[in-house]
């Protein structure tokens, strides 16, 4: 009897790549490069998902990702290897809004944890009682008995009290994952805290120690293509045109003598592909679907990760002069003071190959426990950030022009126990299907870039043994 999986089963390649964002673009690129047989598929029109540009205003900017972590040398050198020319920050200054008022961030402050208690108090971010625990961390009695993966609140509540979390750690964190300090994993989250933390006694001793034996201290934390992030995914996609195949949503995987069937279709009724590796860059929940067939196990578990949805409304000031907008380049707003906007950029102020664009303003609504944004239309969002923005930086002109971008399911919550959980799911996989993407080795696009690399490396590694 013929095999109807085998009948189904279309061309034979070294390797399929499912999702085509800039952690399936990089997987696609390297195992290429290799001189690896490849198809990439994308179930929409288009390639880069949250590395992705819109046209305000005068020009282009970002509606996703809108940097690279410079000190995370993967991103950096895919540009450069792309031939596209960085630029960074011209200011890292952030204004912190506390109790209805703009403040200073104080400097010395990695995830929002303070090292520096004298640049703490002059920031005024805290109330008199939060300031006089928080100068007393270091002679605060440590918690003998402490698990091995704790919540980043709790790791800086018994150091430092609770202002500290919800005025300064939870907008920091807020503004990265979109979620809660009492949730998220400080070993997945924040390694560094975790280290500290398990140094000694003074956690500002430890960080400050930490800090000063960095040989990148000094150089910037961020960085952007002059032609903003989208470019990375473009010059991708450019080289790869052969290889990629939009409108190709996946339905599953199946089994198959020669490696992993991969059914191409809405209900899996296209041409199959047969590839020896499969790499699921696609987002958690979208790769729990399609491994439940083949891995049931680690599809449960992945399934089980959540998911914070987030929107990104950029707004133009027309009839604002530079002189009129704040001096910093952006705000982080707390949970506590009950604002939908959680953080703001202006992009004159921050970036300077976006000095000439005038009064362009980047703003961030969303949170894991904070949906409000997604009972909005896009006219009554735009409207609530607009008169947020201008309530909190005296901004007297109103927006003319904006844009509101929505990112459904878009961040994966580092909950505590995730560096055990992704190593259970990737433990239990079958041999050739690999997992990368944001859900497993870290939120921004280098740390996406690393993951695709070392998928792409696996896949080769495989290959050629």
């Amino acid at each position: 009897m013929t095999d109807p999986v085998q009948d189904a089963a279309g061309e034979r390649v070294d390797v399929v790549v499912v999702g085509g964002g800039i952690t399936g673009l990089v997987a696609a690129h390297e195992a290429v490069a290799a001189g690896l047989d490849v198809v990439l598929l994308e179930s929409t029109d288009g390639v880069g998902g949250k590395v992705s540009t819109r046209d305000l205003g005068t020009g282009p900017l970002d509606v996703g990702a809108d940097s690279l972590l410079a000190r995370h040398r993967a991103g950096v050198d895919l540009a450069g290897e792309l031939g596209l020319s960085l630029v960074h920050p011209t200011t890292g200054t952030v204004q912190l809004v506390a109790d209805g008022h703009l403040r200073q961030l104080p400097t010395g402050a990695p995830y929002g944890v303070p090292t520096d208690l004298a640049a703490l108090a002059r920031s005024r971010v805290l109330s008199p009682s939060g300031l006089a625990r928080a100068s007393v961390e270091a002679a605060w009695p440590r918690r003998r008995r402490r698990p091995h993966d704790r919540s980043v609140a709790d790791v800086v509540r018994d150091r430092y009290g609770p202002e500290v979390v919800e005025r300064l750690v939870e907008p920091m964190l807020g503004g990265i994952y979109a979620g809660r300090p009492d949730r998220l994993s400080v070993e997945a989250t924040t390694p560094l805290i975790a280290a500290a933390d398990r140094r000694g006694r003074s956690l500002a001793h430890q960080l400050q120690h930490a800090l000063a034996g960095r040989g990148d201290r000094d150089s910037p934390v961020f960085a952007s293509p002059t032609g903003l992030m989208g470019s990375l995914a473009t010059s991708l996609a450019q080289r790869l045109s052969t290889v990629v195949r939009t409108s190709s949503p996946v339905a599953g995987l199946d089994d198959h003598p020669d490696g992993w069937l991969v059914r191409v279709g809405a209900a899996g009724d296209g041409p199959g592909l047969v590839a020896s590796t499969v790499v699921l860059a696609t987002p958690a929940h979208v790769s729990a679907r399609l491994l439940a067939a083949v891995a049931p196990g680690s599809a449960g578990e992945l399934g089980t990760v959540d998911h914070a949805s987030v929107s990104v409304i950029a707004l133009r000031y027309g009839a604002a002069a530079p002189r009129d907008l704040p001096a910093a380049s952006g705000i982080l707003v707390p949970r506590r003071e009950g604002r939908l906007v959680k953080a703001a950029t202006w992009l004159a102020r921050k970036w300077p190959h976006l000095a000439d664009r005038g009064a362009v303003l980047r703003a961030s609504v969303g949170r894991i426990d904070d949906h409000r944004h997604l009972d909005l239309d896009e006219d009554e969002l735009a409207d609530v950030v607009d008169r947020e923005v201008r309530e909190l930086t005296g901004l007297a002109a109103t927006a003319t022009e904006r844009i509101v971008v929505r990112w459904p399911d878009a961040l994966p919550q580092y909950d505590v126990g995730h560096l055990g959980r992704i190593d259970r799911i990737r433990r239990n996989l079958p041999d050739g299907i690999l997992l990368a993407g944001a859900a497993y080795d870290g939120i921004g696009v280098s740390p996406c870039v690393a993951s695709g690399q070392s998928a792409a490396a696996t896949a080769v590694a495989r290959l050629a043994g």
